[in-house]
Parts: structure tokens; sequence; C-alpha cells
């Protein structure tokens, strides 16, 4: 609801599934549309291909939190977070990002999609102190997750 407040949008908010609180806002806008191709290359069927955007060291947990929201996921035992990507070159650079932060981290590869972990007490600790710095916008089943 934060992010449709944020677009000025009165588009209806629809729920998916309620036990994981999945909520899907469709926005049809041919300008956004086009900002998303121009600006940040996004293309269609982009899940192969998609590269690791520039994005400004002080907005870096922010775009990261962001990810982890969309595919990322931290399971029960809290000591190991996940994310899953199919773009060899977007997870090798998430990859990189987490040891440019120390954070003991590893990539597992399969035939169709990437997984990169973050895994051990510290780095799990260290990997939510750094993404919920400053946050604005966030899931809050998955912030609870690490508390």
């Amino acid at each position: 609801m934060q992010i449709r407040k944020e677009l000025g949008s009165t588009h209806r908010i629809l729920c998916k599934q309620k036990p994981t609180e999945l909520y899907l806002l469709n926005i049809h806008s041919r300008v956004m549309k086009e900002d998303l191709i121009t600006l940040h290359g996004i293309t269609p069927n982009k899940s192969k291909t998609l590269q690791f955007p520039h994005v400004p060291e002080e907005h870096l947990s922010h775009f990261v939190r962001g990810y982890f929201d969309g595919d990322g996921h931290i399971y029960k035992s809290g000591y190991l977070v996940c994310f899953v990507g199919g773009s060899e070159p977007f997870m090798q650079s998430l990859l990189n990002v987490f040891k440019d932060q120390g954070l003991n981290t590893r990539i597992v590869v399969t035939d169709t999609y990437y997984r990169v972990y973050v895994s051990g007490v510290n780095s799990v600790k260290e990997f939510a102190q750094w993404i919920y710095k400053d946050k604005n916008y966030y899931l809050k089943r998955k912030f609870d997750a690490f508390t």
C-alpha cells in the first residue's frame, strides 16, 4: 500500500495468497514501461539476461532489500538467507556485493537458476542490519523473520 501511495495510484490492490500476504498492484503505464526499458535496460523475459544495475552506494542496501522482499528468503533457523535468480551475471554481482559487505556468502548453480546464500549467525545479523538501516519501504513479515 505504501508503493501505491508513493506512486499516487488509485489502482486496486489484489490479495493473491492470504498465508504469505502476497499482494498484487497492476499499474499500466506506457511512460513507466518506456523508462524501465530505456533507462534501466529491463526487457521482457529478463529472467536470464538481467544485468545488475549501477546503484549508488548510498542506495545499495535499499535495492538489495527490495530484491530480498521479492526473491529472497530467510530460513526458520535464522542462520541462512537465500536469493534466487535466473541471470548468472546478476547473481554473481549480488554475490560480490555481499562479499564487499564482508558477509559469508556462496553461490549454488543449477541447470535453470542460481542461488546466492548468506550464512552464519553473524553474517545474517549483519545482512539484516545493513538492508534495514534507514528503511522506509519493506515487507514487515520478512523484517519480522529476523527478530
